[in-house]
């Protein structure tokens, strides 16, 4: 049904040791400049919410948004709040992508097994008769959960998933019909071609 082929390529090697070290020493009188800041601004904030008696929503609902929806398949992705699921976002962004949040747990319409109420990524690729996903995967019997992914085919026609490539601890995305993909060590890149 469709060909892959996986490109694996190390990051650009890092600066060297001196330039590290003079770029810290600018650096530090700026990042203490914007600690400053960041704890006065904390600091006027809590003096406003105590003279307000404004509170912050303690029990606010998750967000929710959708990845896919039309005619075929709805996807809706929700923020990751029970503690084991806590757990498998967290290793996920000391390993792979830390910036924003970028695994969701999924309900579908109508349910699909192995994708309804399972953790998966934010990217897809859709095409005409199906989508392309990142789900993610933890390997079985470890001692600390060791997470991965895969990428998955859900077919429009039957609704019927397949798993179609193991990835690994990549953040995807979609440049130009091309899956590209990073994390701290690596970049990767996925070709896929109709067959």
């Amino acid at each position: 049904m469709f060909e892959f082929k996986k490109t694996i390529s190390p990051n650009k090697k890092q600066q060297s040791r001196w330039l590290q070290g003079l770029l810290l020493l600018i650096l530090i009188p700026i990042i203490f400049a914007v600690l400053m800041l960041v704890a006065f601004a904390a600091i006027s904030k809590w003096i406003y919410a105590k003279f307000t008696k404004k509170s912050p929503r303690e029990n606010a609902e998750p967000e929710t948004r959708y990845l896919v929806r039309n005619q075929n398949l709805c996807i809706l992705l929700h923020e990751i709040k029970a503690p084991e699921w806590q757990e498998i976002s967290e290793v996920w962004a000391e390993n792979t992508y830390d910036e924003d949040e970028t695994l969701f747990l999924a309900t579908t319409e109508p349910e699909i097994e192995g994708i309804h109420n399972r953790v998966i990524a934010t990217f897809f690729m859709e095409t005409n008769n199906g989508v392309f996903l990142q789900r993610i995967t933890l390997a079985e019997n470890t001692g600390p959960k060791e997470i991965g992914s895969e990428l998955i085919w859900v077919d429009y026609t039957d609704l019927k998933i397949k798993a179609i490539e193991p990835v690994g601890c990549y953040f995807l995305y979609l440049a130009k019909s091309q899956i590209k993909g990073f994390n701290f060590k690596e970049n990767i890149e996925i070709n896929i071609k109709n067959i």
